[in-house]
């Protein structure tokens, strides 16, 4: 007979389990691994990745300091800072740029994972730590120099300062301010981040519900600590509108985002309903990045945009999840936080839908959207973890399922990303693809292994190139990279071409490839190119000798 105790029983640790933990830590690992691999050549860097680089050196060798990105949007402190700072150890790489943005989403799923555990529970945020590291766009942006890499981790903690706000009544004001804090700096990392600001208003609002309607109510919502939290969350507000005023105005806004004609058109709904899936299923990566397709759109044609698996299963789930939410229980009732999810939920996708629309979906622009991901991700998550006081058997079953689904999602990856990108170079946009070598960085060598004697000047008319060649070339000595306008008003250009001293880089279909061979042609043009993986022509490099 056994002496122990039914407690101490319970607490055995079963093989399930065993199996259970090995198993999502196996997820785990690959999905982190996918982060970290080939971060030097996969994809091919851009313009907008290498111009932080650029700024970065820059400002530490004393020339110019910036407070706008190209388009125009406040600059990312929390992205330029880290990239300055490693630049005053490490020599420009790829590697350095993008390593601001894996530390970033790694740092999104520690907060998830310490926030998700004290606002719910252990389980919910073992769920949704697993599902945001497993998510493809959130590998994707792991993998890019890209300041709105850092959406996930600020929207995150707005949104549980904001529900911890609902729960903890004692500190209700301190965790207001911390998401009110965490919602300025989400609205500098991307202005439609405010649209995250639903969970704040969901906040201050059920702090007058109905069980806190006292005689003294007044007196409460005129405290100096709500007034303080009001006023930051209408500053946060303040400062997104005078950002969006002066960096695009209505006439770009429209051009950019969905008109209110094409919201309520027949169309408009389906987009959204198609897109909004596809977000974290990984099919807008897929065909923005490589150029690929996920196995999850079947049974859809090549091309097709239509209705497939992973939206049918996606808007399923999200049904079956917020009925979990939203279900009593054996208690009979149903917590504060899970309402407020729901109701904050809810209101950011249809701010959202107002205010952006399915434009701000499609390949290309999917960064306006990510503030999408943390309400989604948890309100799911959140109503997984509910079934496990319905039916043990349920649970098992949908654990089965679930870490099926999670092997399937990596090996979806590997191929249409890693395997995509190795084979063909990549499918999609020029500076996207790649080769052994980046491509960029195997242009610059070939100009510094056969460059002569003196400055050398480089010419790039192409954003997504200059910027890379710049960056790399900015610890070599005598390099100049310029474009063309600029070579033509520079002193002693005309000097180096005459001498030999001019090189252009430009992609192998380029018009401007025409222009930098008639600027040359008084010479005679020696031609390098630079093929991707698949052993298509990509960049030339000219040399007028």
């Amino acid at each position: 007979m056994s002496l122990a105790s039914p407690k101490t029983a319970d607490r055995r640790i079963t093989p399930a389990q065993v199996l259970l933990a090995v198993n999502v830590a196996g997820l785990c690992l690959v999905a982190l691994w996918f982060r970290c691999r080939s971060l030097e050549n996969i994809p091919g860097t851009n313009g907008d990745e290498a111009w932080y680089g650029v700024k970065a050196l820059r400002l530490l060798w004393g020339e110019e300091f910036c407070l706008r990105t190209p388009t125009r949007n406040a600059l990312n402190p929390f992205f330029y800072g880290p990239i300055v700072l490693l630049n005053t150890v490490f020599p420009p790489s790829i590697r350095l740029l993008r390593s601001v943005a894996l530390l970033s989403g790694l740092a999104a799923l520690a907060i998830n994972w310490v926030l998700c555990r004290r606002v719910f529970d252990r389980l919910t945020a073992v769920i949704s730590t697993v599902v945001l590291a497993l998510l493809p766009i959130n590998i994707v942006y792991s993998r890019f120099a890209w300041d709105t890499s850092q959406t996930l981790a600020l929207t995150l903690a707005v949104l549980y300062c904001s529900l911890a706000a609902v729960r903890f009544r004692r500190h209700r004001a301190r965790w207001l301010a911390a998401a009110g804090i965490a919602q300025i700096g989400a609205v500098l990392v991307h202005p439609t981040n405010i649209l995250i600001g639903s969970v704040l208003v969901v906040a201050v609002g059920l702090r007058l519900r109905a069980r806190d309607l006292k005689p003294s109510a007044l007196k409460r919502v005129l405290s100096l600590r709500t007034v303080g939290v009001s006023s930051l969350i209408f500053a946060v507000l303040l400062l997104w509108a005078i950002n969006v005023t002066k960096t695009r105005g209505p006439s770009q806004v429209g051009k950019r985002f969905s008109t209110l004609e094409e919201l309520v058109a027949p169309k408009g709904v389906p987009d959204f309903a198609v897109l909004y899936p596809r977000l974290l299923s990984g099919g807008t990566v897929y065909r923005y990045i490589p150029g690929s397709r996920s196995w999850s759109e079947w049974p859809n044609r090549e091309g097709a945009d239509g209705v497939g698996v992973d939206v049918v299963l996606f808007w399923g789930l999200l049904a079956a999840a917020i009925a979990g939410v939203l279900w009593r229980g054996p208690t009979g009732r149903i917590r504060w936080e899970d309402r407020a999810l729901v109701a904050s939920w809810g209101l950011t996708v249809i701010a959202f839908w107002l205010l952006a629309g399915p434009r701000a979906m499609v390949p290309g622009v999917e960064r306006n959207s990510l503030c999408l991901l943390a309400p989604t991700v948890i309100l799911v998550s959140r109503g997984l973890s509910r079934c496990r006081v319905v039916s043990s058997k349920v649970w098992g079953s949908l654990l089965v399922v679930a870490s099926l689904a999670g092997w399937f999602v990596l090996a979806d990856f590997h191929q249409h990303y890693f395997r995509v990108f190795e084979q063909t170079g990549g499918r999609s946009e020029q500076t996207f693809r790649t080769a052994e070598v980046e491509p960029k960085q195997a242009a610059l060598r070939i100009i510094l292994e056969h460059r002569q004697p003196g400055t050398t000047w480089i010419v790039v008319g192409e954003w997504w190139n200059y910027w890379p060649i710049e960056y790399f070339a900015m610890v070599e000595e005598d390099i100049r990279v310029v474009n063309p306008k600029e070579a033509e008003m520079a002193v002693g250009f005309d000097d180096a071409l005459h001498e030999g001293r001019v090189w252009c880089v430009e992609f192998s279909d380029s018009d401007r490839l025409g222009q930098a061979r008639q600027m040359l042609g008084r010479h005679e043009v020696q031609e390098w190119v630079v093929k991707d993986f698949g052993s298509h022509p990509l960049l030339s490099v000219l040399h007028g000798k």
